[in-house]
């Protein structure tokens, strides 16, 4: 993959869907230790998901890859789920991450759990 460092501008301009995977990787290799570039390099190849319009399960996929790659203390990490949404908000695109998939489907167990046991 480090092969792929003289060919970036040509991965950037693609659309191939593996581009993002090794842009991905590459970043993660140049910006190791600093945490300013982790998180704009992060945020930045997370917009370009967006921007090259791909299926929004593509999106999900690529964006694990991507927080697995470059990884960010917690406390930037909110800071980019912050950015991330607000980017949606103004591209009018809604991306439920699996979390809060996941977390309304239990909300909506227990509260299905408790509507019976009222009706009992």
């Amino acid at each position: 993959m480090l092969d792929y460092r003289l060919k970036r501008a040509e991965i950037e301009s693609s659309d191939n869907i593996f581009g993002v995977v090794v842009l991905a990787y590459l970043e993660s290799l140049e910006i190791k230790g600093n945490l300013d570039k982790r998180f704009l390099s992060k945020l930045s190849l997370i917009k370009k998901l967006y921007e090259k319009g791909y299926k929004k399960k593509d999106i999900i996929n690529l964006y694990r890859f991507i927080d697995w790659v470059i990884n960010l203390p917690q406390d930037l990490e909110k800071d980019l789920i912050e950015e991330v949404k607000r980017y949606e908000e103004v591209i009018n695109m809604k991306y439920i991450t699996t979390a809060e998939r996941l977390g309304r489907e239990e909300g909506l167990k227990q509260g299905l759990l408790e509507g019976i046991k009222l009706a009992l």
